[in-house]
């Protein structure tokens, strides 16, 4: 279905491979809870692929972009829990992302999650947002087996805010431009779709400069927060 809000963050990132377990049990027990428990978070997601690299994709869904500025939100980045100070030097590779959802649609929630990240060209943006949104989303969604689609656009200014969290990882964090999500039932009916809609061709001749790898991951766990009035 369409996402719950209008801003989300992504993240993408390998861990050290001796913690993986204890990274799933603070993921899913502590620390998506606890963020949304945040005013302003609605849910998270959290996947995991051993083919994709990086091989975990976590997302937040929120009411607004402002909730990544909050002072809730603030707070906990700058008082990290004794187990997320324990977890955050495992991480090897962080690429983190505070986004503006500029397109959603979809009949429900998908197990599988194809990321695909693209950036566009100068003085292109328009012309890539309308392609994606009024064109790639409603086709997608009609195929067998997607279930929903969505274009984000990453905020630089907020997604650039130093916070106590972010020090505690080893290297910095890496940055994407623009992502095209892809929900559905399984791996094969989201690789036949996006195979014939969103091939890097495509998406080129349409305002994009850049066009990544195409990674799918499986749903693994979920957290929902206090829904909106």
């Amino acid at each position: 279905m369409a996402l719950h809000g209008t801003a989300a963050l992504l993240g993408w990132f390998d861990y050290a491979p001796d913690g993986e377990s204890e990274l799933n049990e603070w993921l899913a027990r502590e620390h998506m809870p606890e963020r949304v428990a945040v005013p302003g978070f609605r849910r998270g997601r959290g996947f995991w692929s051993p083919e994709a690299s990086p091989g975990h994709f976590i997302m937040y869904e929120t009411t607004d972009l402002e909730t990544f500025s909050s002072e809730p939100y603030l707070e906990r980045l700058n008082n990290p829990t004794d187990w997320s100070r324990a977890i955050m030097p495992g991480f090897r590779v962080m690429k983190r992302i505070v986004c503006r959802v500029s397109g959603s649609a979809g009949a429900s929630d998908g197990g599988v999650v194809a990321t695909l990240e693209v950036e566009p060209a100068p003085r292109r943006g328009h012309d890539l947002r309308k392609y994606l949104t009024d064109t790639v989303i409603p086709e997608l969604i009609r195929r067998p087996g997607v279930l929903a689609a969505h274009v984000l656009e990453s905020d630089q200014e907020t997604t650039a805010t130093e916070t106590v969290e972010k020090s505690l990882r080893l290297a910095e964090d890496e940055v994407a431009a623009w992502v095209v999500l892809v929900e559905g039932s399984s791996k094969d009916s989201i690789e036949k779709a996006t195979g014939e809609l969103l091939t890097a061709d495509l998406v080129l001749g349409r305002g994009a400069i850049a066009v990544g790898r195409l990674n799918l991951y499986q749903l693994i766990y979920s957290v929902s927060g206090v829904p909106a009035p």
